[in-house]
C-alpha cells in the first residue's frame, strides 16, 4: 500500500511541475519616447498554452493609441525607428487582431480614460505568439511600440497611426 501512495504522489508530483512550465509570464516596460507622452507596460501570460498580453498604459487623456509588437527589440535612438516595422512572420497584410489578414504584431487600439489610463488585454487563440518558441512565434526579441493616434486597420503597411511615442523592448531576462 506504501508503494503504491509513494508512486501515485510522484507521478501527481511530476504532473504538476509539467504544467508548472507551460505557465509563463513575461513583462516588458513601455517608455516613452521623445515628449511623446505615452508610457506603461505589457505582461505576456502563457497559461496551458493559451497566450494573452495585458497592455496598460499612461498618458495623455482621451486619445487612442495603436499598439503593435515590432519586429526588433532595439528602442534607442529618439524615434524608435530601430524597433522595425511590425512584426509579421506570416506575409499578411495590415489588419485589426482576429479578422480576416492582419500581422501578428498588430495588436490594436487602447483609449485612455480622462486620467490618461487604458488597459486592453488581446488573447491569440491562433497560436501566434510564443514565450521562447520557434521563430515564427517567439515574441523574445521584438519591442512593443505605442503610436500616436489609432491603426485605422486597412492603410497599408502600417494602419496611418503616425509617429512612435512609446516602446518597450520584449526580453526574456
Amino acid at each position: 500500500m506504501k508503494l503504491k501512495i509513494t508512486t501515485t504522489l510522484l507521478l501527481s508530483a511530476l504532473a504538476l511541475s509539467g504544467c508548472a512550465k507551460k505557465n509563463k509570464t513575461l513583462q516588458t516596460k513601455i517608455n516613452e519616447i521623445g515628449l511623446g507622452g505615452v508610457s506603461g507596460a505589457v505582461m505576456f501570460e502563457n497559461t496551458n498554452g493559451a497566450m494573452r498580453a495585458t497592455i496598460t498604459l499612461s498618458g495623455k487623456p482621451n486619445t487612442i493609441n495603436a499598439v503593435h509588437i515590432h519586429e526588433y527589440g532595439d528602442c534607442s535612438g529618439p524615434d524608435g525607428k530601430k524597433a522595425g516595422g511590425h512584426w509579421n512572420p506570416t506575409e499578411e497584410d495590415h489588419g485589426t487582431w482576429g479578422s480576416g489578414e492582419y500581422h501578428s504584431g498588430d495588436l490594436g487600439n487602447i483609449k485612455t480614460d480622462r486620467d490618461g489610463n487604458g488597459v486592453e488585454t488581446i488573447v491569440d487563440m491562433e497560436k501566434r505568439w510564443t514565450i521562447g518558441g520557434s521563430k515564427k512565434t517567439n515574441i523574445i526579441g521584438r519591442a512593443i511600440v505605442v503610436h500616436e493616434k489609432a491603426d485605422d486597420g486597412t492603410s497599408q503597411p502600417s494602419g496611418n497611426a503616425g509617429k512612435r511615442v512609446g516602446c518597450g523592448e520584449i526580453s526574456g531576462k
